[in-house]
């Protein structure tokens, strides 16, 4: 699902929702998966097994303006 994520643009926000993962104090695998597609979470809510990561576009900032 997250193959069509390029499609939101630079500061845009994806919402995703994921179980939970299990708190090993290890790195967090949503985290791990969407940083390499450009996005940053700020934000993770857990309730009832389930989380949601509340990520943001990261841009290529002046580079790609100046293009």
């Amino acid at each position: 699902m997250l193959r069509a994520g390029d499609c939101v643009r630079e500061g845009g926000v994806l919402i995703v929702q994921a179980p939970a993962a299990p708190s090993a104090g290890g790195p967090d695998p949503a985290a791990a998966l969407l940083s390499p597609l450009g996005y940053q979470v700020e934000q993770r809510l857990t309730d009832k097994g389930r989380a949601i990561y509340i990520a943001r576009r990261l841009g290529l900032g002046d580079f790609r303006k100046a293009a």
